[in-house]
């Protein structure tokens, strides 16, 4: 994706999202300048990849969305099944902990 089409499509986003003072607002909630916001709105210049990452941090799926439209489900498939291989792995490691115990235990009688 072109950066012209990354900074258009934030700015549309950040302008639905604060449709008044989109800037200041933007600069308040992500601490990057108001400045550098002013800049991206008025599509003299793109978001950084430091800045989109702040961004991204804010405003989260939304703002994924909005920039990588149709790519949300499969970011989201993406971290269902990360969460999924975490939580099994520390199911492992408690079952690990409880078989542990419960020898220790049957050991004392």
């Amino acid at each position: 994706m072109k950066p012209h089409v990354v900074g258009e499509r934030i700015a549309r986003f950040l302008r639905a999202k604060h449709p008044n003072d989109t800037a200041k607002t933007v600069a308040r909630l992500t601490g990057l300048p108001s400045a550098t916001i002013s800049k991206w709105l008025e599509r003299s210049s793109a978001p950084s990849a430091g800045a989109l990452i702040t961004l991204l941090a804010v405003y989260e799926a939304e703002l994924f969305s909005a920039v990588c439209p149709g790519l949300v489900d499969w970011v989201e498939q993406a971290l269902a099944l990360s969460r999924d291989a975490a939580l099994r792995e520390q199911i492992a490691a408690n079952e690990a902990q409880l078989a542990d115990v419960m020898g220790r235990l049957r050991g004392k009688r």
